[in-house]
């Protein structure tokens, strides 16, 4: 396991619930977290030093919104090759923002004729 620590600020992770695991995970970092290099697709373990894995995801961003800083987390980086699965399973509804967003940029496209990618 790893271990970050976080001031003030935004801490910029992506939660996603992977329900074979029963666990949350991470399918996107920015901000502090992307520059102090936390892993895409992570499983969160704690917070704080307290297991969180009975945790959604929804609830797990509650409570590190909620949190005094600096802020403790303790994540597992994923095993070889998982990578694919997290930004998988974020598609999938975990992050439906992202998802619009990326819709939205889609059709967007398809209404510019001769948009460049």
């Amino acid at each position: 396991p790893l271990s970050f620590s976080f001031g003030a600020g935004t801490i910029g992770l992506v939660l996603v619930d992977d329900i074979p695991s029963d666990s949350v995970i991470i399918t996107a970092t920015a901000c502090a977290a992307l520059e102090q290099g936390v892993p895409p697709s992570s499983t969160v373990l704690a917070l704080n030093g307290i297991d969180v894995s009975g945790l959604t995801a929804e609830e797990l961003m509650l409570v590190l919104q909620r949190s005094a800083r600096p802020l403790s987390l303790t994540v597992q980086p994923p095993p070889s090759g998982f990578v694919d699965a997290a930004e998988g399973a974020a598609k999938e509804g975990a992050t439906v923002e992202a998802v619009q967003a990326e819709e939205a940029a889609e059709a967007a496209e398809a209404e510019t004729p001769g948009a460049a990618a």
